[in-house]
């Protein structure tokens, strides 16, 4: 994804190209959802989480939290944007606020490269 973002896509300005730390992190989310259809060992893995990937950005809203190293009942916030990815690093930090700023461009791309993969979104 980091490739197909940084030299397949035009980007208007750089607010619309998605920061690496936010595309990572929407692939391994794509990818567990994937695999929790128990598809992740089939011969088209590739385009079925990218596929996964297209279907998630065009979720709204989108919460994404992971509870491995701590508890998010822990972290409070005040108000949950529609676009919420907390990152697994640091609690308090809102990776879809700081990765990207506007989607308006990310989401038709990201599914537009999902259906040249065969994916349907």
């Amino acid at each position: 994804m980091k490739h197909w973002s940084k030299t397949m896509v035009k980007w208007h300005n750089k607010q619309y190209k998605p920061k690496s730390y936010f595309l990572s992190l929407l692939v391994i989310k794509a990818a567990e959802d994937y695999k929790s259809r128990g598809a992740m060992f089939d011969s088209n893995r590739k385009a079925g989480i990218i596929g996964s990937f297209a279907r998630l950005v065009r979720q709204e809203p989108l919460k994404i939290v992971w509870s491995k190293f701590y508890n998010p009942s822990h972290y409070t916030w005040s108000s949950i944007p529609k676009r919420f990815i907390l990152d697994p690093a640091n609690p308090v930090n809102n990776v879809a606020a700081s990765g990207l700023t506007d989607w308006s461009q990310f989401i038709p791309e990201a599914a537009k490269f999902a259906r040249s993969l065969g994916q349907s979104v």
